[in-house]
């Protein structure tokens, strides 16, 4: 009973395989609108509640070929969402055994993981970020504060008037003869390198402000005036010389280059007006000065020590000079373009002391024509001044009175005392014109000589100032400097102050 109903049972399964052979298989499973859009052939029933998802395969003759359906409830319970198709083959007595799925076609071995690339050595040359400032002793030391002031061209004038009162004979009517100084940019030509600059490259924004007092001669101190009395004799009236004054204030900003071993800086320097006039002379410049551009690169840095080396550019941007004697007037043209190379040291040998120093150089590469026009000829260019080519030598250290870097307000006092040299390389240049007319009886002359009437100059300055530090990022200076040797003084003394602003 039991075999005749197992094979009675398998023929009745041949014959409902045979009237579905050419049947398509339809499965019940969701499916999305657009496979009804598709435009497919779906029964009445499946195409209402969008529920039969043809499978795509026609059922095979059984005995010719293999034909595919839908996977039991086994693959139904690994996956509800999708089928495994399995193969029926026919057997000798026309039965059907049910197989395990085929093998399945070779595939390609997966591609291997890749590779993560490995990161890149770090350039041997790029330096660390600088330290903030205020927390390390390199960072938060003062820079230089300065003193330089070297922006004036003498005048020497020497004017004669003679009356002839005979053929041969004249008779001297007036002498007039004096020395002032005239400066170009209205003072404020040839910024030192070392001016409010630091060995260490920084991120800033800064001010300063210098006052020059007895920075330039009126008439000077050996000036005389010589006129004819109303008795026709010749008399001489001493001056006393004419002392001038005046600020400079500069604005200018720093900023930092490759990765911040280096660092770019402009300094633009504007004055109060330079001018005096008393008959028979008269002076003025402008206020604008020159343009001041640096570049400067670590060649050394450590926790302790900066060593940097830069170079420097004075440019022409500031205001001609001109002036006046009698109906004679003359004009100095700012033209004239230096280059500064500079070496710059910085040390911190102690968390409480500090020394600092720059040697530099300034080099003419341009000479300031000398233009004059007036009534006694010949009028026109006379010349160009050379300027005289400078070293300057300037030293400094100091300690911190107060540093508290975890303050609210002032984190630091440091005290500083700096020694500042500046000599002349090479001799003074001087440009000569003699002029003159005849208006019978009379006969004028009158001789202008421009340069440094002094030749070789040699300046020694002491600076000292007061350093407070404003928090991690800002700092206030006030400093004063005074000659040492009074011969070839600048000035009688100068004041400074500066408030610098850094980013980092």
């Amino acid at each position: 009973m039991r075999g005749g109903l197992h094979s009675g049972t398998i023929l009745a399964l041949i014959a409902i395989a045979r009237s579905a052979a050419a049947q398509e298989y339809w499965e019940w499973k969701p499916i999305e609108p657009a496979a009804v859009q598709s435009g497919e052939r779906l029964p009445a029933a499946a195409a209402q509640s969008e529920q039969w998802v043809p499978l795509k395969s026609k059922v095979a003759e059984i005995g010719s070929s293999p034909y595919v359906g839908t996977a039991g409830a086994e693959n139904q319970a690994e996956s509800a969402d999708k089928t495994q198709p399995v193969a029926f083959q026919p057997t000798q007595d026309g039965a059907e055994d049910l197989l395990s799925p085929p093998p399945a076609e070779d595939e390609p071995p997966p591609a291997p993981a890749p590779t993560p690339p490995r990161p890149s050595a770090p350039p041997t040359d790029v330096r660390p970020p600088l330290p903030p400032r205020g927390r390390l002793r390199l960072a938060r030391a003062p820079n230089m504060f300065g003193d330089f002031y070297f922006g004036s061209t003498e005048v020497d004038f020497g004017f004669q008037q003679n009356e002839f009162v005979a053929a041969t004979e004249e008779e001297l009517l007036l002498i007039t003869q004096g020395q002032h100084d005239l400066p170009l940019g209205g003072g404020a030509t040839r910024m030192n390198p070392a001016e409010n600059n630091s060995a260490l490259p920084q991120q800033r924004l800064f001010f300063m402000h210098n006052y020059y007092h007895g920075s330039a001669d009126g008439i000077g101190n050996d000036g005389t005036i010589t006129t004819p009395n109303l008795f026709g004799q010749v008399s001489v009236l001493n001056t006393s010389g004419r002392s001038q004054s005046f600020d400079r204030y500069t604005i200018g900003m720093e900023h930092l280059l490759k990765n911040d071993g280096a660092s770019i800086g402009l300094r633009m320097p504007f004055t109060s007006r330079f001018e005096y006039e008393e008959d028979p002379f008269a002076a003025r410049t402008g206020v604008r000065g020159n343009l001041n551009v640096f570049v400067k690169s670590l060649v050394y840095r450590s926790e302790s020590t900066a060593i940097a080396t830069g170079l420097g550019f004075d440019l022409p941007t500031g205001s001609d000079a001109e002036g006046r004697i009698f109906q004679t007037t003359y004009r100095i043209e700012n033209e004239a373009v230096h280059v500064q190379p500079f070496l710059g040291v910085l040390a911190t040998p102690t968390e409480v002391w500090f020394v600092h120093g720059f040697l530099s150089g300034d080099f003419a590469l341009s000479d300031n024509p000398i233009i004059v026009d007036g009534p006694l000829g010949p009028s026109g260019r006379i010349g160009s001044l050379e300027n005289q080519n400078l070293l300057h030598v300037d030293m400094g250290g100091g300690l911190w009175f107060v540093h508290n870097p975890h303050a609210r307000t002032v984190t630091g006092v440091a005290g500083i005392l700096e020694l500042h040299y500046t000599t002349t390389l090479d001799d003074a240049n001087a440009v000569t014109a003699n002029l003159m007319r005849t208006m019978p009886p009379l006969t004028e002359r009158l001789t202008l000589t421009f340069g440094n009437l002094n030749g070789r100059v040699d300046v020694l300055n002491l600076t000292a100032g007061v350093h407070i530090a404003l928090g991690d990022n800002v700092t206030l200076r006030f400093g004063a400097v005074t000659p040492l040797v009074q011969e070839d003084s600048q000035f009688d003394v100068e004041l400074q102050s500066s408030l610098n602003i850094f980013a980092r």
